[in-house]
């Protein structure tokens, strides 16, 4: 009863401190308040550029998945969609699992994006280092994000 009593006092003071021309405002004049509000990117500081970063990020979000036990725990600790990370994994993956090859694809930030190189590291995949990945997720090396290769 008591949590109700500081609810509602809470939202009649949120109710008392809304400006009354703003509560007789037309769509068109919230729209113009909005608009004139500073724009904010989706792309912070900390974007990843670059390949490096997105073994790095893969590499902190998997030993953070050791400790905590779920991935979903992992990716919230780190800020980072399950999508995100689901989409770039094959270049990690393909590091770890067979530097070698990795080594012979070239990713140039002026002709392609990393979702686009990762598709081509996944491209890369042979049936051998299929074998290889799925062994590593299954000895806990790897995240157990399911690709289709």
């Amino acid at each position: 009863m008591a949590m109700l009593k500081r609810k509602l006092k809470l939202q009649h003071k949120q109710q008392e401190s809304v400006p009354e021309s703003s509560k007789d405002a037309t769509p068109d004049d919230l729209e113009e308040n909005v608009t004139s509000l500073p724009s904010c990117s989706s792309q912070g500081s900390d974007a990843i550029k670059g390949p490096g970063e997105v073994i790095s990020r893969y590499n902190q979000v998997l030993k953070t998945f050791r400790k905590v036990c779920t991935m979903s725990e992992a990716f919230h600790r780190h800020n980072v969609d399950r999508g995100t990370i689901a989409a770039t994994a094959p270049i990690a993956e393909l590091q770890i699992a067979d530097p070698k090859t990795y080594s012979t694809l070239v990713f140039d930030p002026a002709m392609e994006t990393l979702l686009a190189f990762a598709k081509r590291c996944a491209s890369g995949v042979n049936p051998e280092i299929k074998r290889s990945i799925e062994d590593l997720k299954a000895r806990g090396h790897l995240l157990p994000i399911l690709m289709k290769y």
